[in-house]
């Protein structure tokens, strides 16, 4: 026979709270004890060894709220907590790692994969790592590779000091023309240095360039 597990559910979303709720009310082993929308109300009502077991959106708290959940975790060890969200983010997977929160996953998970979710979490005995559902997996692991492609394509892009000046001239509506005549090169040169940097960015026009030299200060560079 399971543990029993007894649980609260905190979600500013009604319907997918009543949702879940109706859920897990299908497990004989599961028992819905608290289902609010506030984390005050949860705070006043708990006494120790009513839930091992909250369930939470944390994509609706405010600093104050962090605090409170923090203060919760640390006056009821026993509870574990399993994080239920739409709000999937390296920040978020960051400030859980720091709350003793026991799983991450997404909205969006299958129904099946979260009630088996529910029981191994508070099966096993001794958590020593937040346990990731696949889709907030997924996630995290596409969000990191495209940090990593952003900061690896920003770390090879060097414009030369010539381009420089181009692009500052042009963020200052000068025509080919008057930069060739300010810098004392010819025309095409100019039309050469802007096919480069379009090239070097991969982007569509030089306002593209302009964008890109702007939020990665290039133009410190000279």
């Amino acid at each position: 026979m399971k543990k029993p597990i007894r649980i609260a559910l905190l979600d500013k979303q009604t319907l997918f709270r009543q949702s879940l709720e109706s859920l897990l009310s299908m497990k004989t082993h599961q028992e819905v004890i608290f289902s609010l929308s506030e984390i005050d109300e949860l705070l006043q009502s708990l006494d120790p060894g009513m839930i091992n077991l909250l369930i939470i959106d944390v994509s609706y708290l405010n600093e104050n709220e962090w605090l409170k959940l923090s203060v919760l975790l640390h006056r009821f060890p026993e509870i574990r907590t399993m994080v239920v969200t739409e709000a999937v983010s390296t920040e978020t997977f960051n400030r859980l790692l720091n709350n003793r929160i026991s799983g991450y996953y997404s909205k969006n998970t299958d129904s099946s994969i979260l009630l088996q979710a529910i029981d191994a979490i508070c099966s096993i005995n001794y958590l020593t790592q937040l346990q990731l559902g696949p889709k907030v997996r997924d996630q995290l692991t596409m969000r990191k590779f495209e940090t990593q492609k952003r900061n690896r394509i920003n770390e090879e892009i060097h414009f030369s000091r010539r381009e420089l000046q181009v692009l500052q001239l042009i963020c200052k509506e000068f025509l080919n023309e008057e930069i060739a005549t300010k810098l004392k090169i010819s025309v095409r040169t100019v039309e050469t240095h802007r096919s480069r940097m379009i090239k070097k960015t991969n982007s569509k026009s030089i306002l593209g360039v302009i964008m890109y030299a702007l939020s990665t200060n290039k133009f410190k560079e000279f």
